[in-house]
């Protein structure tokens, strides 16, 4: 069953997770970033859905969550 993975934030460390998710077969849901544009496309097709510090994820199509966020 393929997993639809939710990732926190949308920067580099976030980019290359999301690259691993979609090379092992899964699906990126999208982005989550406080600093990044809400729409914007974060790597081509999947954008940023909003801020992390206000988004409740209430769609229930996600089945993972996993956190992005580096250390730049």
């Amino acid at each position: 069953m393929k997993k639809n993975i939710l990732i926190a934030g949308a920067g580099g460390h976030a980019k290359v997770i999301a690259y691993t998710i979609l090379a092992c077969g899964d699906f990126v849901a999208g982005f989550l970033d406080d600093k990044f544009p809400q729409g914007k496309e974060v790597i081509p097709g999947f954008k940023c859905l909003g801020p992390i510090s206000d988004k409740f994820v209430t769609d229930t199509s996600v089945t993972h969550f996993v956190v992005g966020i580096g250390d730049d």
